[in-house]
């Protein structure tokens, strides 16, 4: 078991100068950032979470006018979080995140010179990796500690309900390997029941669209998408969910649903709907 809160004192020194920066007074939030860190080194998974982001993230802080629950900054390889969350809601952000800069380190968001279809696709299945990988940090974070309150959490978000639902009720038991843990989670991703794809597709139109270069001068390399299955540099056991685990490859139909589209008309823009889609 990890106990030792101070370990997670990198981020709350550069939260801590963040402030200073401004002549602000430290307030409740550094408490909270520290409780927050503590209860995620309780457990293995959660501590290789906090190692990662003390080592590969430059700025790490609650910040009230970002306008969704958490982000990450490629740019400046930074992650911003709401302080309006309850601390349940909030913890998901550590571990997605920093999925995501592990994705910009291994070049998995890099949008440059790729068709509207494939700027679609690398966007399904990055956050595809980062839902699913999160989903797994919770389920073996309550395995581990008896606290399974992140994990429960995700279930009143409507991107993440349908993966940890899907989880609960399966009995099979080649789920208790990480491997294929990650992969049934990131295909449960895929399925049409789970609207987080929609609105994914309508983020990534929006991305495609603002951006000034159009021009296509490459597509979307298989090897590179597989490389979104390597699993060991954060906290699990090497290997790869997508070569080593028996399952469709990235260039079926599954991931591709509804691709090559028109992106003025969009397929999978989605209504509107009600819930919190931070």
């Amino acid at each position: 078991m990890y106990t030792n809160i101070n370990s997670g004192g990198v981020l709350i020194s550069r939260f801590t100068q963040f402030l200073e920066s401004f002549n602000a007074e430290p307030d409740t939030s550094i408490e909270r950032l520290m409780g927050l860190v503590g209860r995620w080194r309780q457990s293995q998974i959660g501590n290789a979470v906090i190692d990662y982001i003390e080592q590969d993230i430059k700025d790490f802080r609650f910040d009230s006018y970002i306008e969704s629950g958490g982000l990450y900054y490629s740019e400046y390889d930074a992650i911003l979080i709401t302080p309006f969350l309850s601390d349940d809601m909030t913890m998901r952000f550590f571990p997605h995140e920093a999925r995501h800069d592990w994705q910009k380190e291994n070049g998995l968001l890099d949008y440059e010179g790729l068709s509207f279809d494939d700027h679609v696709l690398l966007t399904r299945i990055t956050e595809a990796d980062a839902h699913s990988y999160t989903v797994a940090v919770c389920i073996l974070h309550a395995a581990e500690t008896g606290d399974d309150s992140p994990l429960q959490a995700l279930k009143k978000n409507m991107r993440y309900a349908h993966l940890v639902k899907k989880w609960e009720k399966s009995d099979d038991p080649a789920l208790n390997t990480p491997a294929n843990l990650r992969r049934f989670l990131f295909d449960a991703f895929f399925d049409s029941k789970n609207i987080a794809v929609l609105e994914y597709d309508s983020y990534a139109r929006k991305g495609y669209m603002n951006k000034k270069d159009k021009t296509v001068t490459r597509t979307l390399d298989i090897e590179l998408l597989n490389k979104v299955g390597d699993m060991g540099d954060m906290g699990l056991p090497k290997g790869n969910f997508i070569t080593d685990v028996e399952s469709p490859s990235l260039s079926d139909a599954k991931y591709r649903r509804g691709l090559p589209s028109d992106k003025k008309k969009h397929q999978f823009r989605p209504k509107k709907r009600r819930g919190l889609f931070t």
